[in-house]
């Protein structure tokens, strides 16, 4: 269903405009495990990535805040931008909700 549709389409068509989908499909191959199923990712509109930064006992303060500040920059330079209000509506869009905890930056479609 994920690679003939890529979202809940399907129950708007016909037994037989589904059958045809379906047929036409083809899986993404497997292999390496690092393959997306974009169908699925993109399913419910937004794609939804978390960074989680683990524990490095060599990084102080001071590290922390470099580190923190590298993703910003990657991330805004890149079109996206901080914004926790829009974040939310786009979940709430999607039949989500948001944690309240972390920063959500958004990038709008192109």
């Amino acid at each position: 269903m994920v690679e003939a549709f890529g979202g809940d389409e399907w129950r708007a068509l016909g037994a037989v405009a589904v059958l045809a989908r379906l047929k036409a499909a083809t899986r993404s191959p497997g292999g390496s495990g690092h393959d997306f199923r974009y169908g699925e990712l993109f399913k419910d509109g937004p794609l939804d990535i978390t960074f989680g930064f683990g524990f490095m006992e060599e990084l102080d303060a001071a590290g922390w805040a470099a580190l923190t500040q590298e993703m910003v920059t990657a991330l805004t330079s890149r079109g996206f931008r901080e914004d926790n209000r829009r974040a939310a509506a786009l979940f709430a869009a999607s039949g989500r909700t948001m944690s309240g905890d972390g920063r959500f930056f958004v990038k709008g479609a192109r």
